[in-house]
C-alpha cells in the first residue's frame, strides 16, 4: 500500500470517527455548541495531507457537518474548503509550533469562524441575535482550541506527525 493510500484510508476513518463523535456528544449548558470534530479533522488534513486528500476531507467533513446539524447542504463544505485552503497558506508560519498547539490555534480560529458562518447562513432565520452569535463564537474558541489540540495530537501520532508536503503537492 502506498503512502497516499494509507493517508486516504486514515483520513476516511478519521472523518467517520469524527462524525460519530460530533453527532453523539451533545451540546451542554457549559458548552452550548456542538464540539467541532469534523472541522478539526479537515484542518489537520489541510496542513498535513496532499492537496487532493485535504480537499476530499474538507468536502466530506462539510457535508457530514451539514447533514448531522440540519444545516443547508453544502454551506459548511464551502467554508471548510476555503478555510482549508487558507490554512495551507499558513503551513510555513505555523511550522515552528508543536502539533497540538498548532491544532489549538487553528481549531479555535476555525470553530469561531464556523459559528459566524452558520449564523450568516441560518442564524437570522432561526431567531439568533447577533449578540448571542458572538457569545457562541466565543464559546467556540475554547471548544475548538481544546478539540483542535487533541485531534492534531491524535492524528499526528497515528500518521507519524505532520509531514512537510512534497514539492508537487502544493
Amino acid at each position: 500500500m502506498t503512502q497516499s493510500n494509507v493517508d486516504l484510508v486514515l483520513a476516511g476513518v478519521a472523518v467517520l470517527v469524527a462524525a460519530a463523535l460530533q453527532d453523539m456528544i451533545p451540546a451542554t449548558r457549559l458548552v452550548p455548541v456542538k464540539w467541532p470534530f469534523l472541522p478539526a479533522v479537515a484542518l489537520y488534513y489541510a496542513l498535513a495531507g496532499p492537496v487532493v486528500v485535504a480537499l476530499t476531507v474538507a468536502v466530506w467533513a462539510g457535508m457530514l457537518t451539514d447533514a448531522l446539524g440540519g444545516l443547508p447542504m453544502g454551506g459548511t463544505c464551502v467554508l471548510l474548503v476555503l478555510t482549508g485552503l487558507g490554512a495551507r497558506q499558513l503551513r510555513g508560519p505555523l511550522g515552528g509550533l508543536g502539533g497540538g498547539f498548532r491544532g489549538a490555534v487553528l481549531g479555535a480560529a476555525g470553530a469561531s469562524l464556523q459559528q459566524v458562518w452558520v449564523w450568516l447562513w441560518v442564524g437570522g432565520s432561526a431567531g439568533v441575535s447577533g449578540a448571542e452569535m458572538l457569545r457562541l463564537a466565543g464559546v467556540s474558541v475554547g471548544a475548538g482550541a481544546v478539540l483542535g489540540g487533541v485531534v492534531f495530537g491524535v492524528l499526528g501520532a497515528l500518521a507519524g506527525g505532520l509531514r512537510p508536503p512534497a514539492r508537487n503537492e502544493g
